[in-house]
């Protein structure tokens, strides 16, 4: 079972009537830093018990160190469960890979900040990325036709990937919402709209005042939609943010966090965890 931290207590009550208690009754991949849908609930509950047979998996083969790096970044204080209740840490977790540095990059408007796109996506299809390795990912629909449209405008070729159809990669750059690339894989992605105004989305949390657990989890969520889009990248990234500042986003980095985020990545992973 793949993807464990997205099913919820009903999917789990299935899986253990459909498998009867034993050993090696049931193998299950999960990690609640890309949990996008509010399923939280404890295995032990449902007759999976998983302590004392559980290993953590820390080896990534997708992304660079660097786009490692940066995306734990984007998780910021936020706590996570080993989906069984108890606290769980990313300490420990490197890459094999080695590339360029994350792009991060303000705009003071959405036309500046697509304008940005253009020039991002001309420049990696320069570099020898095809464009069907690209992907542009969004919070929303319209944000996601939007970074279409700029596209389209430009003389590049794009195409918005929607449920589950896959484009043929002569339709050019994939974008698609930060929901629908859940569980896919691109040479580079590019993420826009992660100002305050879309990112966390407001009509996706509760309210603070309302119920603060629910608001916790529900800025968790958002946060973990930012994690899983930003690792779909397996060489290159970059990350546009509008105005005002969101608060899903660390600041963008000074030269020195740069040099210092590119020097661990280069001395190798043991160093991966020196930088967060």
């Amino acid at each position: 079972m793949d993807e464990a931290q997205d099913l919820h207590a009903a999917h789990w009550k299935l899986l253990r009537a459909l498998v009867p208690e034993g050993d090696d009754d049931l193998f299950i991949v999960g990690d609640a830093h890309q949990r996008i849908y509010d399923n939280r609930t404890s295995l032990s509950a449902h007759g999976i018990n998983i302590r004392g047979r559980a290993k953590r998996l820390t080896l990534n083969y997708r992304t660079t160190r660097q786009i490692l790096v940066a995306s734990l970044d984007l998780l910021g204080n936020a706590k996570y469960d080993d989906l069984d209740g108890n606290p769980e840490q990313l300490r420990g977790y490197r890459s094999v890979l080695s590339g360029a540095i994350p792009e991060t990059q303000g705009y003071r408007t959405p036309a500046e900040e697509m304008t940005a796109l253009v020039h991002r996506v001309e420049g990696w299809q320069q570099e020898g990325i095809k464009p069907h390795e690209i992907a542009v990912v969004a919070r929303t629909h319209a944000l996601t036709d939007a970074a279409v449209q700029a596209l389209r405008d430009a003389k590049l070729d794009a195409v918005k990937v929607e449920d589950s159809r896959v484009p043929d990669p002569d339709e050019g750059v994939q974008a698609m919402t930060m929901h629908r690339i859940k569980g896919l894989e691109y040479r580079a992605v590019a993420i826009v709209g992660t100002g305050a105004q879309h990112m966390p989305l407001p009509t996706a949390l509760t309210p603070e005042a309302e119920d603060r657990l629910q608001y916790a989890a529900d800025l968790r969520r958002e946060q973990s939609l930012l994690f899983v889009s930003a690792t779909r990248a397996s060489s290159c990234r970059s990350l546009g943010r509008g105005r005002p500042a969101s608060s899903c986003c660390p600041p963008i980095p000074s030269e020195d966090m740069l040099r210092g985020h590119q020097e661990a990545g280069a001395k190798g992973p043991d160093l991966l965890h020196a930088s967060l």
